[in-house]
């Protein structure tokens, strides 16, 4: 289960696809990114997202946490399409987090379809809406 909630498909890509790690300073700045506002300063483990957001890709990934958790390994994918990194990550993820391997693999042209209603069957909030609107489109 991913950290709830996240900013998913607030801001433009590939921000707009990151997810948030856990912890005290994503808990405290949340509410604001949930409501569309950037804070002024940027806590160590959130720098990924400042940089993303500001169009930076290499610092984005700089600033990236190196551990190899599957929420890193995510972020790495979304910050640069590698296909490796979705073949490594995507039999070892189920539930939102696969949902939302799977959107930004069809995102990025590396499968040919989004997650369908049934794959989609049982995740609730923001990823099942953001699984929604990419079946839309």
């Amino acid at each position: 289960m991913l950290p709830q909630p996240q900013p998913l498909g607030i801001y433009p890509l590939p921000a707009g696809y990151l997810v948030l790690p856990p912890g005290p300073s994503t808990e405290a700045l949340l509410p604001q990114l949930l409501r569309g506002e950037l804070p002024t300063t940027w806590p160590p483990s959130l720098q990924f997202y400042a940089h993303a957001l500001a169009g930076e890709a290499d610092a984005a990934l700089a600033a990236l946490p190196t551990d190899s958790s599957p929420i890193t390994t995510y972020n790495h994918f979304v910050l640069t399409g590698d296909a490796q990194d979705y073949t490594q990550l995507r039999p070892q993820v189920t539930g939102e987090l696969a949902i939302l391997l799977d959107l930004v693999a069809y995102t990025l042209n590396s499968i040919a379809a989004p997650p369908d209603e049934r794959a989609v069957a049982g995740i609730d909030g923001v990823v099942r809406a953001v699984a929604f609107a990419t079946q839309a489109t």
